[in-house]
């Protein structure tokens, strides 16, 4: 099952972009960091017949208090957790806490200092999430810090009971093998976001116009048993009706 991230209808006509979309036989969306909190938009999704299979919580307001010790911000949570039950979706995709490294830190001590935050906001995150019905997938990171390589998501996995959502485009671009996370812990991948690059920056292309192996991607992961979502993080980019079509085509062929 395929599935696409809303930011893909960014713009003032996106009402008309999502009745265009489901009319190419998509039906099923993500609601994106820009979105989650916009009921006028989530109206309008559900106006159009799309089901929402699961929000990307708004990383940029946690991040960085989330590193810094600050825990008020965990409060937002609850009302996106709930904003999952009232859309009858179970997934709630997340970011580890991050900041830069200060001067004179050291890496040891920046990676350190990121993991024991990881583990408590996750862990967190993760009890709260069974509250409300929802399972918590932490994406690995684009960064180069911790929560980029496959073993410090399986740490975060198993310490906390959270699950994973593996990034294929943030792998490609840091040449990392995030198959190693689904091998090891298949059970707990609930959902992988999709979209390529030139393994250089993260562009958020089309799957296919980029350099990630897909043959091996869907092989592996069929081969694992995956049964959840693949959704495509497309970037607005082009004219949005060409852009349309192919994200149609290309998620059939590929995910559908």
């Amino acid at each position: 099952m395929f599935a696409v991230d809303t930011r893909l209808f960014d713009g003032p006509d996106f009402r008309a972009r999502l009745d265009e979309l489901y009319g190419l036989g998509v039906d099923s969306v993500q609601l994106s960091t820009r979105h989650v909190e916009d009921w006028g938009f989530i109206g309008a999704v559900r106006e159009a017949g799309l089901r929402v299979v699961q929000v990307h919580t708004p990383h940029e307001v946690y991040e960085g208090p989330l590193a810094a010790g600050d825990r008020e911000v965990l409060g937002r949570f609850e009302e996106w957790f709930d904003t999952c039950r009232k859309l009858d979706c179970d997934i709630a995709v997340v970011h580890l806490p991050y900041r830069p490294p200060t001067r004179g830190e050291g890496t040891p001590r920046y990676v350190e200092a990121l993991r024991r935050a990881s583990m408590e906001a996750v862990g967190m995150l993760v009890r709260l999430g069974e509250e409300h019905g929802v399972r918590v997938a932490v994406e690995n990171r684009l960064e180069r810090a911790y929560g980029y390589v496959p073993a410090d998501l399986l740490e975060v996995v198993r310490e906390t009971g959270a699950y994973m959502c593996l990034d294929v485009g943030h792998a490609n671009v840091n040449g990392v093998d995030i198959l190693e996370a689904a091998a090891a812990m298949p059970g707990r991948v609930a959902t992988v976001h999709v979209h390529d690059n030139d393994g250089r920056t993260d562009q958020h292309l089309p799957p296919l116009l980029g350099t990630v192996d897909w043959e091996r991607l869907l092989t592996v992961m069929g081969e694992l048993g995956y049964g959840g979502p693949y959704v495509m993080e497309v970037a607005p980019i082009g004219q949005w009706r060409n852009l349309a079509r192919l994200v149609a085509l290309v998620g059939r062929e590929l995910f559908g």
